[in-house]
């Protein structure tokens, strides 16, 4: 028996197949989870000796743990057959001393993608999801690897395959910046440190969506302007050869649009009633649809403004003025959007998701005054030392969307200082896993490939290897 583990109840080897069946959730439903009841056999191959069932699990009565006080090397594999095809994510909750070399939760379909998340040092169990995996063979391999140099402990429990019976969780990211970025020759290299084009680095770790800004009238500043039609359409076209969805960011404005900044594009500003100017937006909405609908990328999402806490299209639609003229230019992109692409869903996009009270405002007032909008968007930006209370207030606000007006939510804008890679992945974990369980359509990166590029700090990429950061394969 390990002497490093007191509470264990018999060790894993190569050969001995373990059904676990409270390892997996115990009850579901087949339009909503894959059973795996009868398919949890869990082999390990390495210093099996290292492997343990353990009798505190997080949610079950058991956990399997990988720990020594020996250097070790183990891997512990459930290879699950009869999948049904799709996309699914995969939860789970774990914990560890950290100190390892290596561990990390890992999944990989019969056509050999891998996609994983790091492991955590976490004395509480802590929950991490690996998103975006594509089931098209009814094959799909689990893992949980580790390599120490001994002393160390880890644990995982609550492992479940989540399929969507509508939409799937969405892991996206909004890259608005890399064409400027590609003209300006900044390199990208792949986790193999080899120079690769950013598009296929963010497909290779299953980018499901990009997400584009759009401005009516930008200049030629690569960091603040770009951004016109033609780019966008450029850049969707390129996403969607990757087998990418569309999520359009209209701005409406020359510039960038958030709750300090919404002006109204210069060209727009002779429209001095709120009928004129929502005439304007709805034609301005449909000629833009209609271009990426000849292009051959509708989009599946279009954001109607963007970051809107304050009003857009000031001075008309400020919120000072009331929500007449913001409900009259959110229902004219509104239905602009349905006339071009019915089956387009229209988001209302608010800053700070975690500001429940905020939430509640807007949308009764925008209710109230008669806006009409498919999906509460919002942004989720923290800091090293609030990120678990924000990702807390930020379930809770997507539950109380849900609640009050019967919308789903989606984060269409995160980000974390890149300086500090650890806690940017484990709030990335969390955001997804706190996203998922409340129902949430999913998670955009926001201009992750950035890095030394405007100043901007929060992207996902090291400046120094010119690689991602775990973040982008912890979501």
């Amino acid at each position: 028996m390990n002497p490093y583990l007191k509470n264990t109840l018999l060790p894993l080897c190569a050969t001995l197949a373990l059904t676990l069946p409270d390892f997996f959730a115990p009850s579901f439903a087949l339009a909503k989870t894959t059973s795996l009841s009868s398919l949890t056999a869990w082999h390990s191959q390495g210093d099996v000796e290292a492997s343990y069932l353990e009798k505190k699990g997080g949610n079950s009565p058991i956990s399997i743990t990988h720990a020594s006080a020996l250097p070790f090397q183990v891997t512990s594999t459930q290879t699950i057959t009869a999948v049904p095809n799709g996309i699914y994510t995969l939860l789970a909750h774990v914990r560890s001393t950290g100190g390892q070399r290596i561990n990390q939760l890992e999944v990989q379909n019969e056509a050999g993608r891998m996609q994983a998340v790091p492991i955590p040092k976490v004395s509480a169990w802590f929950p991490i999801v690996i998103s975006g995996i594509d089931v098209t063979n009814g094959t799909l391999s689990i893992s949980y690897i580790t390599q120490s140099k001994g002393h160390t402990s880890s644990s995982i429990d609550d492992v479940q395959l989540i399929k969507s019976s509508a939409m799937p969780y969405i892991k996206g990211v909004d890259a608005s910046w890399l064409p400027a970025m590609e003209a300006s020759h900044v390199q990208f290299n792949d986790l193999n440190g080899k120079p690769t084009n950013a598009m296929t680095i963010f497909s290779k770790l299953g980018v499901q969506a990009m997400r584009i800004r759009l401005f009516v009238h930008p200049t030629n500043n690569p960091y603040n302007g770009w951004c016109t039609l033609k780019d966008d359409i450029a850049l969707a076209k390129r996403a969607k050869a990757l087998g990418m969805k569309i999520l359009l960011d209209f701005h409406y404005s020359d510039t960038w649009a958030d709750p300090a900044h919404q002006a109204t594009p210069v060209a727009w500003q002779n429209d001095t009633t709120i009928p004129r100017l929502a005439k304007t937006v709805y034609g301005y909405t449909v000629y833009v649809m209609k271009a990426f609908q000849q292009a051959g990328v509708t989009p599946t999402w279009v954001q109607i403004g963007n970051e809107i806490n304050s009003g857009f299209l000031w001075p008309l639609g400020n919120v000072s003025e009331g929500f007449t003229g913001i409900a009259a230019f959110i229902n004219a992109g509104y239905d602009a959007v349905k006339k071009i692409s019915p089956t387009t869903k229209v988001i209302v996009h608010l800053a700070n998701g975690w500001d429940m009270s905020t939430f509640e405002w807007f949308f009764q007032s925008l209710q109230d005054a008669g806006g009409h909008w498919d999906i509460c968007g919002m942004s989720v930006y923290p800091e090293a030392n609030d990120y678990t209370s924000i990702v807390a207030q930020t379930k809770a606000t997507i539950e109380d969307m849900q609640t009050l007006f019967h919308k789903p939510s989606m984060i269409v804008e995160t980000g974390f200082e890149a300086s500090n890679p650890e806690e940017g992945t484990y709030f990335m974990q969390q955001l997804s896993a706190a996203t998922v369980e409340a129902g949430g359509l999913g998670i955009f990166y926001w201009e992750p490939e950035s890095y030394q590029w405007n100043g901007y700090t929060k992207g996902a990429w090291n400046a120094t290897t010119k690689e991602p950061l775990p973040f982008l394969w912890s979501y």
